[in-house]
C-alpha cells in the first residue's frame, strides 16, 4: 500500500519517510514495506496554509476535475453537443471497466452496477435478501422451527449500512429475523475473530466494512469469507461489504471467492462527486429484482429508436441494477478523472 499526502509539509514528510526506512530496515521483506508516494500537492488546488489528510471524511478534487467538470456543465449549457447514444454510454461502459479494476481479479466490468449511494447499494440486496428470507421461512422444516435467521454487523458501522437491515428485521419481527451486533472487548481486540464467533448456521447475512469509519480499524474480509465458504455456511449466507472507507487507498485482496455484494461511494479515497457510488454484484446473483425499473437498464436501451418497444429483457450483467439517470452527463467525467489518477498511483 502507500502512504498519501496532499501537503508538503516537510516535517511531516521527513518523519513519515523515517517510519518507512524503519519498517524496511526491520522487515526480512522490503517489497512488504509502504511505498512512499511523492509529494502529490501540485495535482490538488490546496492554499499553503492547509494540509489536507482527512480524505476518510471527503477527498479534495483534482485540478483536471475541475476542467472535467466544466466538460459536463457545458453538456447542459448545450444539449445539442449531446450525441446519442453514445455520450449516454461510453462514460458508463468506462467507468464500470476501472471500478473491476480496483477490485479483486474476478471482478469484471459485467459485474458492476452504477448507483447513487451506498445506501441504494444496500436497498438492492435488501431486496433480494427478503425474497431469499421469505422462501426460507415458508419451508416445512422452518414453519415450527425455535431458531430465528440473524444479521451479523459491527458496533457502530455506518448508518447506511444499519438502516435497511433494521427496517427488514421490523417486517419479520424479531422472532424471525435479528440483528447480532459485533462488539469488541477493548480497542486492541480485532474485529475478525469475534465477527467468525457470531457466524451461525442461522446466518444470512454478514455485512461489514473492511476499515470502521469511526476509528479505521482493519476488518480481515478474506478470513472472514474463507470462514463462510469453508464451513458450509454458502449460499445461505451472504457476504456484504462496504468499501468506501478503504478502496482507492488500501490493496483489495486479489482473491475474494465468498463475497456476494460489494458497495462503495466515490467521494471519499476515489476521489469522485459526491452523489456517485458503485455495487459489485456476483455473477449469481445478476438475474433477480432490480429496484428500479427504467428504460436504460433494458436490452434494447442503445438502440434510441427502439425504446418504445417494449421489453421485459435487460441489459447483460449488474447493469439491471443501476440507477436512473445512470449516465450522469455532470458528474460522471469528474469520477473517471479520478479513478484514473487512482489507479495510476497503483494503491
Amino acid at each position: 500500500s502507500y502512504i498519501l499526502t496532499f501537503c508538503d509539509w516537510e516535517a511531516c514528510m521527513r518523519g513519515l519517510q523515517r517510519n518507512v526506512t524503519r519498517q524496511v530496515s526491520s522487515s526480512s521483506s522490503i517489497s512488504n514495506a509502504p511505498r512512499m508516494l511523492p509529494c502529490q500537492r501540485h495535482l490538488f488546488d490546496i492554499p499553503d496554509d492547509i494540509h489536507w489528510f482527512n480524505c476518510a471524511y471527503l477527498s479534495p478534487g483534482l485540478k483536471t476535475q475541475f476542467e472535467h467538470g466544466l466538460t459536463g456543465l457545458n453538456r447542459k449549457l448545450h444539449p445539442w453537443t449531446v450525441t446519442p447514444p453514445d455520450d449516454f454510454f461510453t462514460d458508463i461502459d468506462a467507468f464500470r471497466q476501472l471500478i473491476a479494476t480496483l477490485l479483486h481479479d474476478n471482478a469484471t466490468a459485467n459485474d458492476i452496477s452504477i448507483n447513487s449511494s451506498v445506501s441504494y447499494g444496500m436497498a438492492v440486496i435488501a431486496k433480494h435478501l427478503d425474497a431469499k428470507i421469505e422462501h426460507s421461512l415458508k419451508q416445512p422444516q422452518n414453519l415450527n422451527s425455535q431458531s430465528k435467521l440473524n444479521i451479523v454487523m459491527l458496533k457502530d458501522q455506518f448508518p447506511s449500512n444499519y438502516y435497511v437491515w433494521s427496517q427488514l428485521c421490523k417486517k419479520y419481527g424479531t422472532e424471525k429475523l435479528e440483528i447480532k451486533i459485533v462488539d469488541r472487548p477493548n480497542k486492541l481486540s480485532p474485529w475478525t475473530e469475534h465477527v467468525l464467533h457470531s457466524i451461525d448456521e442461522n446466518t444470512i447475512l454478514v455485512t461489514v466494512p473492511n476499515v470502521h469509519w469511526c476509528d479505521g480499524s482493519l476488518v480481515d474480509i478474506e478470513t472472514i469469507s474463507q470462514h463462510i465458504v469453508s464451513n458450509g455456511y454458502k449460499p445461505k449466507c451472504h457476504l456484504v461489504l462496504d468499501v468506501t472507507q478503504s478502496l482507492g487507498v488500501k490493496p483489495f485482496p486479489a482473491t475474494l471467492d465468498g463475497v456476494d455484494y460489494i458497495c462503495g461511494a466515490l467521494y471519499k479515497w476515489l476521489l469522485g462527486p459526491y452523489s456517485m457510488a458503485f455495487m459489485y454484484v456476483a455473477p449469481q446473483h445478476q438475474q433477480l429484482e432490480p429496484l428500479e425499473y427504467g428504460w436504460m437498464t433494458r436490452a434494447n436501451a442503445r438502440q434510441f429508436a427502439e425504446i418504445a418497444n417494449y421489453t421485459d429483457l435487460y441489459a447483460q450483467g449488474a447493469q439491471r441494477y443501476d440507477m436512473g439517470q445512470r449516465a450522469q452527463l455532470q458528474l460522471m467525467p469528474m469520477a473517471l478523472a479520478g479513478l484514473r489518477q487512482i489507479i495510476e498511483w497503483n494503491p
